[in-house]
């Protein structure tokens, strides 16, 4: 589909420049750039973008001051129609022609950027404020509880979420199946429902980053030394723990679904989603031969190998999390998503005493055993890889250097 880069903002402000399918470009204000920005505030080679027919990619390319997509921190990242990637003091929309849909279709149901237009207006209980997150099944607004007097994340979905009654059923479900459930390593679900066209959940706003954002920040070349990062995998290991016992399978765990309390408190997030894919919305590897979620996080069965998905894909996903913690990148990463997924399926990961000779033996051994192709090669359940997380004897919690200062908690 046309696609091309337009300058909102910035000293170079209205300029468009079109995008060649297969084409890696560069962004930055030297000279053997491709889209020359008059910015001093950018570097010389700032970043590429990649459009492919599968989907189009921006990378940091080593940039002094990193780049941001819609506000938040990436080192790279798939973009839709309509972000806003930031470069210094200037701002590069991408906008993809979509193509004309026959008649009686409707657009909203397809297109999360159709849901942006809710921004500034009431929705059931709800003041909609800005957007705050970009998802496959909608958009998640800052908002406003009128009735509770609360400040809250609201997550809007695609009207094709629940287009029809089986899956509006499901969905309800879900929601009364999560809103008992309480964990320091969760993000609280508030509430659900349907107005309108639209199903939406309101959840804990999260003031604090994800952790893609804390990598980007504190990370040493894109790495948490293995200390202060073994505080972040035991809260996730827990937070997993908890929901596996509830009889819950996340399915989707990557670095933009954790989320930090500003405390410091690591929690795990899209848990309502992961329940409501339970049943026939469970068709969530692809659609229309595009990967959901991040492929680089997900389990071999879950990206081509077959078999069930149960909690030992969220096992493998928990390890490409470590991995990534310690080594700066997730263990397999291809320039297109189907490359990544071939990755996934053919090659071994490299082992991490190779990244970080100081990484202890025992937590290498751990994390290889998680991202075993087959899930029986895996760790069997959450509570035994927490288990072995706890007995690695090199130092005590309570003294480990931190990420940032954790918040008292109930238990």
């Amino acid at each position: 589909m046309p696609a091309k880069i337009v300058i909102i903002a910035g000293p170079n402000q209205g300029q468009t420049y079109p995008l060649t399918e297969g084409l890696k470009i560069t962004v930055g204000r030297g000279d053997a750039a491709n889209i020359k920005l008059m910015d001093s505030a950018v570097s010389r080679a700032h970043c590429t973008i990649e459009h492919t027919p599968r989907a189009t990619l921006v990378k940091d390319a080593g940039s002094k001051s990193g780049i941001k997509v819609n506000g938040k921190h990436v080192t790279e990242q798939a973009i839709i129609n309509g972000d806003i990637i930031y470069l210094g003091s200037s701002q590069l929309r991408f906008d993809q022609d979509i193509p004309a849909k026959s008649k009686g279709d409707d657009e909203e149901a397809t297109n999360p950027e159709e849901l942006r237009k809710l921004s500034g207006t009431k929705l059931a209980h709800f003041d909609i404020k800005e957007v705050v997150a970009v998802g496959n099944s909608g958009l998640v607004f800052r908002a406003h509880d009128f009735k509770e007097d609360r400040e809250v994340a609201l997550k809007v979905y695609l009207p094709a979420f629940a287009e029809n009654d089986e899956d509006l059923q499901r969905f309800i479900r879900a929601v009364k199946t999560m809103l008992p459930m309480r964990h320091p390593n969760l993000v609280t679900l508030y509430g659900g429902g349907k107005t309108g066209p639209y199903c939406w959940m309101a959840m804990e706003l999260v003031e604090g980053e994800s952790l893609t954002e804390t990598i980007a920040r504190i990370g040493k070349k894109g790495k948490i030394d293995w200390k202060p990062a073994m505080r972040v995998v035991l809260g996730l290991a827990r937070g997993l723990y908890y929901i596996h016992n509830e009889k819950i399978i996340h399915r989707s765990l990557s670095p933009g679904n954790i989320l930090f309390s500003k405390g410091g408190v690591p929690k795990l997030g899209s848990l309502i989603l992961a329940k409501a894919l339970s049943g026939a919305l469970a068709k969530d590897v692809t659609v229309g031969g595009d990967f959901l979620g991040d492929v680089r996080y997900l389990a071999p069965e879950q990206v081509g190998a077959g078999g069930p998905v149960d909690g030992r894909a969220d096992i493998y996903a928990l390890g490409t999390l470590i991995y990534a913690m310690l080594t700066g990148k997730p263990p397999f990463q291809g320039k297109t998503p189907l490359e990544t997924a071939t990755w996934i399926l053919r090659r071994e990961p490299r082992e991490l005493r190779d990244a970080d000779p100081e990484i202890p033996e025992a937590l290498e051994k751990i994390v290889l055993k998680m991202l075993a192709k087959k899930p029986d090669d895996r760790y069997q359940s959450a509570a035994d890889v927490l288990m072995d997380l706890e007995n690695i004897p090199i130092f005590d919690p309570k003294a480990a250097p931190k990420l940032v200062e954790p918040e008292d908690v109930d238990e």
